[in-house]
Order: C-alpha cells, then sequence, then structure tokens
C-alpha cells in the first residue's frame, strides 16, 4: 500500500501519489483525491509493481514514478521501472512515457525498493535500488524532455555499488549546495547509519555515519506475552503476536529505510541534510520497543559534515512504539515535520499517525506534539496478510505544499462491513491517507 505523493511544480497544480502495484491516485489539492481506480501504463511485456516512489522536473514539466519492474521475455528479466508524464495528463490516465526498465537489470534476482530524485539544478535524475543486498546506484544526465534512459535522459555511465550490506531499502536525494548525491542506508552487519555522498561518475565526496550504533530488532512481549521474532517482524500487533485476531499470526513487518529531505537556508547560505530513522532500545519497563529518530547535519561543505541537532520526540524510556518515520522540509519556509506511527500507552490497540513540528529548520529546542493526524482517532495496528502489516514504509512530501504546508500519507485500518480482517469484533479493510498540517510557532 506504499504511497509516495509528489507535488506538480509546473503546469496545473495538483498532488500525485503511486501506491501499491503500478496504480496511483491524484488530487487538485490535498484533500480532493480521486477515487478512480488509476494504473499507469506500461511499455507492452513490461510489468511494473510495488514499491512506488515518485519525483518531479520543472524544467521538463514531467512527473515520474518509479516501481520494481519485471519484463515477461524468456528469460523474465528484472530492472526498476520508470515511468513519466505531463501534469496535464494526470487525471485523463494518460502516460507519455509508459513504465520501462531503466537501468542495469538482472535475470536471477528481482530489484527491489527503489528510489528516484531528480535534481533540477543539474537535470540529473539519481536512482537507487536494492539487489541482492547490494545497494545499486546510478545517474539520467542532461535530462530534457522525454523518456527515462532513452537518449533525452541517458544514463550516465556504469552503476555502482554504495555497499553490499544493505539492510531494507536504500534512499537517495541531493545536496542543494553541490548537485551530488546523498545516498542513505542502514548497514546490516554494524548496525548503523551511512550516508554517501557522490558525483554522477561514481565517485564518492563525503560520508555521514552517525556515532550511536542503531538496533533494528522487535517488540519483546506482546498482549500475548510472545515477543516479535525480529528480523524485518518488529511491532506488535494488537491483541498479540499469535491470537488469530487482527491479521494473520505474527508481528508487523517494517522495512529499514532512511527517510530524507533537504533544505537550502538561503539566509545563511548554508544547506542542510534531515534524517529519520527507526531504530530499537529499552524502555523503563524492561521490553524492546522502536523508536523514530530524527537529526540535523550541516552539509554546506559535504567533505565535513557535522551534526547539528538530534531529535527524539518519543524517548527510550517510554514503554510505546513510535516507527516508520518520515520527514518534510519546506523549500518555501522554514518549517519542518516528523511524521510517524503512534501506538498510545504501548498499546497496539490504539495507534495513530501523529507528527511532530518546528517552524526555525528544527536547529535547536524539541519538537513541539502537532497531534494525531489520522483520518479516525485511534485504529489498531492489524497484521494485514499482503502487506504483512499496515506497509513497508510512509511517503512524505519531502519539500513540502506552498505557504510551508507539509504533507504525509500513510495507511491506516478503517471500519468495513464487508468480510475483511476481523478485529476487536469489528471488520477492518486498509486504505491509504494523507493530510497537511502548518506548523505554529509556540
Amino acid at each position: 500500500m506504499e504511497a509516495m505523493p509528489e507535488w506538480s511544480l509546473s503546469g496545473p497544480e495538483l498532488l500525485l501519489a503511486p501506491y501499491g502495484g503500478q496504480r496511483y491516485s491524484w488530487a487538485p489539492d490535498w484533500e480532493s483525491w480521486t477515487t478512480d481506480d488509476l494504473t499507469v501504463a506500461s511499455e507492452p511485456d513490461h510489468v511494473a509493481w510495488g514499491d512506488a516512489w515518485s519525483t518531479v522536473s520543472s524544467g521538463n514539466n514531467l512527473l515520474y514514478v518509479s516501481f520494481m519492474g519485471t519484463d515477461l521475455t524468456s528469460p523474465e528479466t528484472y530492472c526498476v521501472s520508470i515511468a513519466a508524464t505531463e501534469p496535464e495528463n494526470v487525471p485523463l490516465d494518460d502516460w507519455t512515457f509508459p513504465a520501462h526498465c531503466v537501468g542495469p537489470t538482472s535475470t536471477v534476482m528481482q530489484f527491489d525498493g527503489p528510489a528516484i530524485n531528480f535534481d533540477s539544478g543539474a537535470n540529473t535524475m539519481w536512482v537507487v535500488s536494492n539487489w541482492n543486498s547490494n545497494l545499486v546506484v546510478f545517474a539520467l544526465d542532461k535530462c530534457k524532455y522525454g523518456s527515462p534512459g532513452g537518449p533525452d535522459c541517458p544514463q550516465f555511465g556504469s552503476e555502482w555499488w554504495a555497499t553490499s550490506d544493505l539492510d531494507g531499502h536504500g534512499n537517495v536525494t541531493v545536496n542543494p549546495c553541490t548537485h551530488h548525491a546523498a545516498v542513505a542506508y542502514r548497514d546490516l552487519y554494524t548496525n548503523r547509519i551511512n550516508v554517501k555522498f557522490y558525483r554522477k561518475d561514481g565517485l564518492q565526496t563525503g560520508v555521514i555515519i552517525p556515532d550511536e550504533l542503531q538496533h533494528y530488532s522487535g517488540n519483546t512481549r506482546c498482549q500475548d506475552g510472545l515477543g516479535c521474532p525480529g528480523g524485518h517482524e518488529t511491532i506488535c500487533k494488537c491483541t498479540g503476536r499469535d491470537t488469530g485476531d487482527c491479521g494473520s499470526d505474527g508481528c508487523m513487518r517494517t522495512i529499514p529505510k532512511v527517510q530524507m529531505a533537504t533544505k537550502y537556508d538561503d539566509s545563511q547560505g548554508e544547506c542542510y541534510l534531515y534524517l529519520a530513522w527507526d531504530h530499537s532500545c529499552y524502555a523503563a519497563d524492561g521490553e524492546r520497543y522502536m523508536k523514530g529518530r530524527l537529526e540535523v547535519w550541516n552539509v554546506t561543505d559535504e567533505s565535513s559534515p557535522f551534526l547539528v541537532k538530534r531529535h527524539e520526540p518519543i524517548g527510550c524510556e517510554k514503554p510505546s512504539n513510535f516507527f516508520e518515520v518520515s520527514v518534510s522540509a519546506s523549500s518555501y519556509t522554514n518549517n519542518v515535520a516528523l511524521f510517524g506511527y503512534y501506538q498510545y500507552d504501548g498499546d497496539p490497540c490504539t495507534t495513530a499517525y501523529v507528527a511532530f513540528t518546528d517552524t526555525n529548520l528544527a536547529l535547536s529546542g524539541d519538537l513541539m506534539f502537532a497531534g494525531n493526524m489520522s483520518g479516525v482517532a485511534r485504529f489498531p495496528t492489524i497484521r494485514f496478510s499482503g502487506a504483512r502489516g499496515l506497509g513497508d514504509y510512509v511517503g512524505t512530501l519531502e519539500q513540502g505544499l506552498p505557504e510551508g504546508y507539509l504533507f504525509g500519507t500513510w495507511s491506516e485500518p478503517v471500519e468495513t462491513e464487508a468480510e475483511c480482517v476481523p478485529c476487536l469484533n469489528d471488520t477492518y479493510s486498509l486504505r491509504v491517507v494523507g493530510t497537511q498540517i502548518l506548523p505554529i510557532v509556540p
């Protein structure tokens, strides 16, 4: 169900959110999403499916979406799948450049969790993807209006690996001071977050490795007394791990993914990189929980980046989960928001999607609790079988909306009369929700 929103920067103003298997939704404003069943077009004998991402080029007047991709050839070929179209075509379900394979391909292993980011200042699209625990990175250079990977937006040189020890999904954004890629990931063996800066020829120009180990382990005690098995099954679902209620037996799956945003502070000539991720630690009750962290780094000189501020609004001592966090930093104002799921009082049956905000670049002081973003008051954490939870990740609009609004999307259970997933004597289906918030000065 993972949805990744993007805002058109040219043409008609609208929001686009690809999600699921080659599907998408759109809206002329944040609260008027279409209910039509829309599908991103693909080239013949090509299937785009899962792990949606999006980006935009104002100069090319194109919105881009990416998925995991498969060419139905013999043998089948796996790749990163990318499509593009003009904003005015989105409501018409018309994709000028249908989804197709871009970059390296493989006949033995799929490309998982791709992410794309278009740097309009350099007309470069950056692409990352997990391939067999290798984080593959490549750039499409001198991109004009045209098909990604084609003659008007060709790959620059060869791809390279940022690591061979990737845990989960990688991510990519662009340092606005250098137009170099910032590639972020969690290391499978060292339990550390890594950010590496690259030129498009693959030359590494800097690195960030936060000092503390960032463990990623499951809850130790659910409501039925059982703990989560670990790996990527980390969050207790409502009623307990193996109760037969609130979804299939097991814990909710989450995928390690470092969410990022950047900000150029033109008043000071400084560039900031915002890093948000989940990690596990032990609370005052002796049990282990997942917590969300936000770090702000000054990357003006990416060869010598330095930590400006660390935020952990739900600290380790509190017996509760705050997880699948993501960050948005407004390109219009100094507003910043950290979004995530929060289980109130440590109870997975009373979950909400919440935000913590700041109006001064999150460089000092504490983030302010902005409240419950959810479409319903609170909901149970359910292990939906297809997603093995609520979804592998959530998406935010990295640079926000005009006038300083910040926008996030997430998946949440909603009560339904249909025979879907039973939980606490009701039945639920899973829907994608989005909202905008405007941080206020405390």
